[in-house]
């Protein structure tokens, strides 16, 4: 290869020379030139093949122009033939490619794994979310069924409903007129009021109350829905995703509104995708 430059550019300088687009003593300035012109433009195929090579092309010649600017103002190492540069420079693009390629992934490639890993809470958060947001509404219950406070209260309210329920059957047979069955009920419905508040304020637990909404979020957000993703939505992703942990470049982990975590596998196939 350094004998072909060296011969390609021994013929571009004779070319200027004989054509009087160059003075004849300049002949061995512009044959040094045309060698540094094809190198470069060596260096430039080089860079698109790896770059062609890792699907980063354009990452390449970034990598490219930066070491450009380091090599002019930093010096560096400076090979005896243009066949151990070439191959110098040649690693340190790979390796630098290399290196990206491993540590990080491509927005579409996320944007594929989470409508895959939706897709599939759509099709099954039935027997996913349902039961777990059962589990925790039943856990609070018991958390506070020790409670005797909490426990008058809520047989207090069942006496009060179960007033308005036979003040309604009095109704029905004739025996408590409708203006009488109202103001009682709406008497009692007060009590009621009253005491769940009261109910509320001693069974609040922010976290859990948070999270059994947020849980409570996620399923509304899939039961109003009719079809399956096909197109990357931004609105949804930022609603439900919390953070992503990438564990390597096959497998991410979406950390999802109250506190759930689904682990979605890339496929050789969105890695290579475009």
């Amino acid at each position: 290869m350094i004998q072909v430059i060296a011969n390609l550019a021994e013929s571009i300088a004779y070319f200027l020379v004989r054509k009087n687009w160059g003075k004849e003593e300049d002949y061995e300035i512009y044959q040094y030139g045309c060698e540094v012109i094809l190198s470069a433009l060596i260096d430039i195929l080089l860079v698109a093949g790896c770059g062609l090579l890792f699907h980063m092309v354009g990452k390449a010649f970034l990598f490219y122009a930066i070491f450009l600017i380091l090599r002019r103002y930093c010096g560096g190492f400076h090979a005896e033939t243009y066949l151990v540069c070439n191959s110098v420079f040649t690693g340190i693009v790979l390796i630098a490619l290399l290196g990206i390629s491993y540590s990080t992934i491509e927005e579409y490639v996320v944007h594929e794994a989470f409508m895959q890993m939706f897709n599939k809470l759509y099709c099954h958060y039935q027997i996913i979310l349902l039961p777990i947001q059962q589990s925790l509404s039943e856990l609070k219950t018991r958390m506070f069924s020790e409670n005797a406070h909490v426990s008058n209260i809520q047989l207090e309210i069942a006496k009060l409903r179960e007033q308005i329920h036979v003040l309604a059957t009095l109704v029905t047979k004739s025996f408590l007129s409708s203006q009488k069955y109202q103001e009682q009920s709406a008497q009692l419905q007060t009590r009621i009021a009253k005491l769940q508040k009261e109910l509320f304020r001693l069974t609040r637990s922010d976290d859990e109350d948070e999270t059994l909404e947020q849980i409570s979020g996620l399923i509304d957000c899939f039961e109003n829905r009719h079809e399956k993703m096909t197109k990357f939505e931004e609105d949804t992703f930022s609603q439900l995703v919390d953070n992503i942990i990438v564990k390597d470049r096959t497998e991410l982990k979406f950390c999802l509104i109250g506190g759930l975590q689904f682990t979605e596998y890339v496929t050789e196939r969105s890695k290579n995708y475009g």
